[in-house]
């Protein structure tokens, strides 16, 4: 997690379409 928080908030979101579970 050395991104910022905005772009981990990007990442977390375009993956939580392929795996819901990280939600």
């Amino acid at each position: 997690q050395r991104w910022p928080r905005s772009r981990i908030r990007h990442q977390q979101d375009l993956r939580n379409l392929e795996d819901p579970d990280l939600l």
